[in-house]
């Protein structure tokens, strides 16, 4: 079950070289906390999931280094933000595989949103973005 909710993390992944894997950010954007997905939307609107699909954990480390969890399984990776940018733009990295996403920090919530196929281009904003996931904040690090 984790590997969907990676494809949907994933959604504009492209094979990652090893001189394009994020570098530790000195920024975070504030996303360096726990994250427990709360809410999945495709094209915009809601998608029921059973609670038992809900339980994933995302976790950003300071030190660049990130956490994904469901059903019992793991996976790591690394990210890097750029909260200059608007919307806030989001490279995660996890089993060779880059997404280029974007995301909105809004107090406890996090929202990312992926593009329309894989390898795509990053959305521009969130309205034209193929999949969001919205996480709750768990535990701020």
């Amino acid at each position: 079950m984790l590997s969907v909710l990676v494809v949907g993390l994933a959604v504009v992944a492209a094979r990652a070289d090893d001189d394009d894997d994020p570098e530790p950010a000195p920024r975070t954007g504030g996303l360096t906390s726990e994250w427990e997905l709360s809410e999945l939307k495709a094209k915009g609107m809601a998608f029921p999931l059973p609670p038992e699909l809900l339980k994933v954990k995302l976790e950003f480390r300071r030190d660049g280094t990130l956490s994904m969890s469901a059903a019992g399984q793991d996976k790591t990776g690394k990210w890097k933000v750029n909260a200059a940018k608007s919307p806030g733009e989001l490279d995660m990295t996890v089993d060779g595989m880059k997404s280029q996403m974007i995301y909105r920090l809004e107090k406890d919530s996090l929202s990312i949103a992926g593009g329309k196929e894989t390898g795509g281009a990053r959305p521009k904003d969130f309205d034209s973005a193929e999949m969001t996931m919205v996480f709750k904040r768990a535990r701020k690090k």
